[in-house]
Parts: C-alpha cells; structure tokens; sequence
C-alpha cells in the first residue's frame, strides 16, 4: 500500500494486482502488519470462505475439518478460497484505528491485563478475579470471526421465509471447540505460540 503511494506508476501497476496476489503478500507480512496472526487476516477473509463452505455439501464438511485443526488452518482454507483488494487493505488499516484498538481497550480494561493490574487485585480490588484469562485484541478477533464466519446463518434466521443456507448450531459449536483457546490447554502460554489446541481436544474420551 506503501510502495503503491509513491508515484502515479506504482499506483497504476498495483491498482492491477489480483487479489489472490495481495492476498498472499499480505500473508507473508502478516506477523509484523497484521497482527495478532493469524486471527486478523482470517477475520477478513473468512466470510469468503463461510459463502464458498455453503455452496455445497462437500464444501461445508472441508470446512468443518478445517476447523477442527485449529485457527491456522482456518487461515490456510481462507487462503486458498479468498482474495483482498487494494480497498480492502485500506479498510483493514483504518479499522485497525477507527475500531480495533478502541474495543481492544475497552477489553483490556474489563478483562486482560489492564484490569490485572488494578491494585489489591487478589485482594478484593475486583470481583472474581479468578473467572477470566484472556488476551483482550485476541478475544476480539475472535468474536469478529465467529461474527464474519456465521453471518450467513444469523441471514437466514432473520429472514426465514428466504430459506437461505445456514449453519446449524453443531457446526457453529465446531469454532467454539477447536479455535478458541482454553486457559487450561497445554498450549495456552505463550499467547503468541498458541496452535489452535482447545480444552475439548484434552477433555473427550480417547477414542
């Protein structure tokens, strides 16, 4: 986006770029511009993916498998299936400022480590300060996520004479699961390290 604002030729040049190409430089860069990753690119492309997952059966179970790995091969499928624009980069970087980092503070102080610093803390400074644990621009992709990912179901559940496609409730429990990670997971520190392993990956029965 950079190199594009320096002459009118770059700009013409990149004006052309496919998305697929944008995209694939965008992920290459994403952990220094596109941070926390890989949750900030899969934010804005997973509600490509969701679209492509509904066109068929076959494509909602390849879904599905990807979300069972994890966060990162979630970003993998969204990869493979979506595109940005120049526009959505530009949307990206001021959402980053106009909303991102606003909620992500507002998170903080109600729940990450803002709210921990709040004096006496184990000591009645708050109440239950032992019921939350989370890293607050974390939490809030991950709820963008889940919010971009399933945006076709709440369609269809508000506009239900449309029988428009939807997931149902035990696919949409299948993020929850595997792509939100548990406090007590194996992997749950560092935040940064974290590779998609869930509670639920620990807890159910050997098979």
């Amino acid at each position: 986006m950079n190199l594009s604002s320096t002459c009118r030729k770059l700009h013409n040049i990149y004006f052309d770029v496919s998305p697929r190409t944008i995209l694939h430089l965008a992920v290459a860069s994403s952990r220094t511009f596109f941070r926390p990753h890989p949750h900030f690119l899969a934010a804005a492309m997973v509600r490509q993916a969701s679209d492509w997952a509904l066109l068929s059966h076959a494509n909602t179970e390849i879904l599905r498998q990807a979300l069972r790995r994890g966060i990162h091969t979630l970003l993998d499928l969204c990869v493979s299936k979506a595109g940005l624009t120049m526009n959505d980069i530009r949307h990206l970087h001021a959402c980053r400022f106009s909303l991102i980092n606003p909620v992500s503070d507002m998170i903080d102080a109600c729940a990450g480590p803002r709210w921990l610093s709040t004096p006496n803390f184990w000591q009645g400074g708050v109440s239950a300060p032992a019921t939350i644990f989370l890293a607050p621009t974390r939490a809030l992709f991950q709820i963008v996520i889940y919010g971009e990912l399933f945006a076709s179901s709440m369609d269809a559940f508000l506009h239900p004479r449309l029988s428009l496609p939807r997931f149902d409730h035990e696919f949409r429990m299948e993020y929850i699961k595997y792509c939100i990670p548990d406090r007590a997971c194996e992997s749950y520190y560092p935040w940064d390290g974290c590779d998609g392993l869930t509670i639920y990956h620990i807890c159910r029965p050997a098979q």
